[in-house]
């Protein structure tokens, strides 16, 4: 029994360990991919000094930007409001929930309405 015993608390153990340190290698991973590189620190002391930005960047639209955690997905799409018109169309609440009413539901025997238990 005893030995039984330390061997589940050394597997614990050693899975423990092991998960710590596949994060610390996946945070060094993550720090490095995500530090500047040369140019970018050249850049920085380029403006440090207090030169302009056209200076640095010259007429492109966009900066250099490599976050990998910024590159994981492609484009996203852009939120679009769903279901706004019901705000806007209040009477027409009625023609989706008609399924809901006693007469509808009466020509359907097996769509029967429901409410709560009735306590005795």
């Amino acid at each position: 029994m005893y030995h039984a015993a330390m061997g589940a608390l050394s597997r614990h153990i050693v899975t423990t360990l092991f998960a710590v340190l596949l994060l610390a290698m996946g945070s060094v991973a993550s720090a490095r991919m995500m530090a500047p590189d040369q140019h970018s620190l050249l850049r920085a002391e380029v403006a440090a000094l207090g030169l302009s930005l056209d200076d640095i960047c010259g007429d492109a639209p966009h900066h250099e930007h490599r976050c990998p955690f910024c590159h994981l997905t492609p484009d996203t799409p852009v939120p679009a409001p769903v279901g706004l018109w019901r705000i806007f169309c209040p009477s027409s609440g009625w023609k989706e929930s008609a399924d809901l009413y006693r007469a509808a539901q009466a020509r359907d025997h097996s769509h029967t309405p429901r409410g709560p238990p009735e306590l005795s």
